[in-house]
C-alpha cells in the first residue's frame, strides 16, 4: 500500500513536470535598444556618464547615445587614435579616452570639448 502511494505520487510529479514544459513562456530579446544605432555589433566597452549618455567603444571608434540619437566621436579627436580606443569615466564625470595599443595618447572631456593630456 505504501509503495503504491509512493508510485502514484511519483507519477503525478512526472505528469506535472511534463505540463510545465507545454505551458512555458517565450521571451523575445531586443538586440537594438531605442536610441542606440551603432554601425557594428561588436562593442568592446560600455560606460554611462553623469548626464545619462551611454558611451560605446567599438572596433570602428567611440560612439555615444543620448537615448534619442547616436553620435560619433569628433573627427579631430578620432584621427589621433589607432584602432582600439578605450574609455573611462571617473567619479567627477570626466570622460577619458586612451589608446589601448600602440603609442600612448590620452584625451579628456566629453562635453563638447576635448583636450589632449601630455604624457611624460
Amino acid at each position: 500500500m505504501v509503495y503504491q502511494i509512493r508510485y502514484i505520487s511519483i507519477l503525478i510529479l512526472i505528469l506535472l513536470a511534463g505540463n510545465s514544459v507545454v505551458f512555458s513562456q517565450d521571451f523575445n530579446f531586443n538586440t537594438n535598444p531605442k536610441g542606440v544605432n551603432l554601425p557594428v555589433q561588436n562593442v568592446l566597452q560600455v560606460a554611462q556618464d553623469t548626464l545619462g549618455r551611454m558611451w560605446f567603444s567599438t572596433v570602428r571608434g567611440v560612439y555615444y547615445s543620448d537615448g534619442i540619437q547616436t553620435h560619433s566621436l569628433e573627427e579631430s579627436v578620432a584621427a589621433e587614435f589607432d584602432f582600439s580606443i578605450s574609455l573611462h569615466i571617473d567619479e567627477d564625470g570626466i570622460i577619458w579616452l586612451f589608446n589601448q595599443n600602440g603609442l600612448p595618447k590620452l584625451f579628456k572631456g566629453g562635453y563638447g570639448k576635448w583636450e589632449e593630456e601630455k604624457l611624460p
